[in-house]
């Protein structure tokens, strides 16, 4: 496959948070024809009518299209948050491609709530590196860093190679804050309807007290590759809480990567005032946006938000609703997309949709201020 060719090309690669592909962004001698995606949801569907491309990024020229497919474990059951990319062409003048997923090619098998574009930069060049398995590449679901419910089970994925298995020596504990070790791990094959190049990890007892923990995998707890490679330490954290977002249950919180909130989703005696706080040095707001409560109920409105600069100013925004929420039910703040943009970008992107779920209660939290 031809492309635009060219010189030194700076390297600058997309962040896509919540997925992995492998290979991996980088610069190599070139780009074959399949690539494999894994998704930090259980369950995700496809829509196959999208058009995936690799395009060449000096010219915009279309440089491949893709099929897509689920993978598949060893009894060929459909793996539903990993998918395989094949093309009938690979990559090999030197230049700069982005592989490109529309919004919508992906959603939530769950709610059916679409998942927004994904894009994947590669450079090709003449003295790039071919590409190599890594060992220590890892991808687990849930994503470390995150809020759970519980820590009862993980999944190991080895995107980089097509196998992956528990060795007889692997060690997998968990610990508190304290340093205590408050459960240990069992290492499961791929029998367990996973993919051939992942692991699920099972936790005795299974952690359910709110708190932080580590959960640390030594090196050598898993084999991969045709050749057994043995893996590489992982070490990760988690917070477990009784409200934190469940991609498999529609009607928890909803989850909203890239801002926080105060009051958090959850059941409360009355709101009226929300801080939200981005991950983006800087937010803008478009005040033409209306924001929107819906009773989930009735699915009628029951009121809107005024929405404003707080006291950070550019990352913290204050949203008060009226009239307040002091009848008992079940609520939906929705922030439309666009509502807020990255003022710290010079390309300024809007920032999708937020929503955010709540209960009144008269038995519910007090909010303090």
């Amino acid at each position: 496959m031809t492309g635009s060719g060219g010189g030194d090309v700076t390297f600058e690669p997309y962040e896509n948070s919540g997925v992995a592909i492998s290979p991996r962004q980088g610069v190599y001698n070139k780009i074959g024809e399949d690539f494999r995606l894994n998704f930090d949801y259980k369950s995700i569907g496809v829509n196959p009518a999208m058009l995936i491309r690799m395009v060449d990024d000096a010219t915009g020229a279309v440089c491949g299209t893709f099929s897509i497919d689920y993978t598949f474990t060893d009894d060929r059951l459909a793996v539903l948050n990993q998918f395989v990319l094949r093309s009938d062409r690979e990559v090999t003048a030197p230049g700069s491609y982005t592989l490109e997923f529309p919004d919508g090619t992906f959603y939530r098998s769950s709610d059916s709530e679409d998942i927004g574009a994904f894009k994947f930069r590669y450079v090709v060049s003449e003295d790039g590196s071919a590409f190599t398995p890594d060992p220590a590449y890892s991808f687990v679901y849930p994503l470390p860093e995150q809020s759970v419910r519980s820590l009862d089970r993980l999944t190991v994925t080895f995107p980089d190679y097509e196998k992956a298995a528990p060795s007889m020596n692997g060690n997998i504990k968990v610990m508190d804050t304290a340093g205590n070790t408050v459960a240990t791990g069992l290492a499961i094959s791929s029998k367990e309807g996973i993919g051939q190049n992942q692991v699920a990890v099972t936790f005795q007892p299974v952690i359910t007290a709110e708190g932080e923990y580590t959960v640390t995998m030594d090196a050598g707890t898993f084999s991969i590759g045709e050749s057994g490679v043995a893996s590489k330490e992982i070490q990760l954290r988690y917070t477990v809480k009784e409200n934190a977002f469940d991609p498999d249950d529609p009607e928890g919180p909803f989850d909203n990567r890239g801002v926080k909130i105060y009051p958090e989703q959850g059941r409360y005696k009355s709101l009226n005032t929300f801080t939200l706080t981005f991950d983006c040095e800087k937010t803008g707001i478009n005040f033409a946006k209306m924001v929107t409560v819906y009773n989930d109920e009735t699915g009628e409105i029951f009121g809107t938000c005024g929405v404003d600069y707080g006291a950070n100013f550019g990352k913290e925004v204050t949203a008060d609703v009226l009239p307040w929420m002091n009848v008992p039910g079940t609520y939906t703040i929705v922030f439309p997309q666009g509502t807020f943009y990255d003022f710290g970008s010079e390309a300024e992107p809007e920032m999708p949709v937020y929503k955010f779920r709540y209960v009144i209660d008269p038995d519910g939290a007090v909010v303090h201020r």
